[in-house]
C-alpha cells in the first residue's frame, strides 16, 4: 500500500511539472492520463483496506487450521511431521497457502526446532514455527512453545 501511495505522489508531481518543461498537444494528453491515473490510485485506497483485512483474516484462519492439525499429528505420532505435506491426506486435504498475493497465495514456512538434539528424548524437546509474509515488509511467525504470534519488520 505504501508503494501505491508513493507511486501516486510521483504521478501528481510529474503532472504538475509537465506544463513547466513541456508544452504541446501531447503534453495535454499526457497530463490528462497522469491526472486520471493519480486520482484513481487515491480513490482505490478505500477498496484496498477491506481486501487487506480479508487476506489477513483468511491467512490467520488457515494458519490456525495448520496449527490444530500439527497438534493432532503430534499426539498421534509422538513427534511433529518433517513437512506440512505429511499432513495430507489424513489431517488436511491439501497444504493451505496464505491469502497474501496477487494471483496465488504465498506458502507458509514450516520449521522444526530441537532444543536438545543430542538427548535420548529429542522428540519430546521439539517445537515448530510457522511463518508467512504479512505484507509491508512484515514477517509473521508463530512459535509452538510460546503459542504466540510475533511480527517482525
Amino acid at each position: 500500500m505504501m508503494l501505491q501511495l508513493f507511486a501516486s505522489l510521483i504521478l501528481l508531481f510529474i503532472y504538475f511539472l509537465i506544463p513547466v518543461f513541456w508544452i504541446s498537444n501531447a503534453s495535454i494528453i499526457t497530463r490528462r492520463i497522469l491526472g486520471s491515473t493519480a486520482v484513481l490510485s487515491f480513490l482505490i485506497f478505500p477498496i484496498m483496506i477491506p481486501v487487506w483485512q480479508w487476506q489477513d483474516t483468511t491467512t490467520k484462519r488457515r494458519a490456525d487450521t495448520i496449527i490444530q492439525q500439527l497438534t493432532i499429528y503430534q499426539k498421534q505420532h509422538g513427534h511433529y511431521p518433517d513437512s506440512l505435506e505429511q499432513l495430507v491426506p489424513q489431517q488436511l486435504t491439501k497444504v493451505p497457502s496464505t491469502a497474501k498475493g496477487l494471483l496465488h497465495g504465498r506458502p507458509f514456512i514450516y520449521k522444526i526446532h530441537f532444543h536438545q538434539p543430542d538427548s535420548a528424548n529429542a522428540l519430546a524437546n521439539q517445537n515448530y514455527s510457522i511463518q508467512y509474509y504479512s505484507g509491508t515488509m512484515v514477517e509473521a511467525s508463530y512459535d509452538s512453545r510460546s503459542r504466540k504470534w510475533h511480527y517482525d519488520d
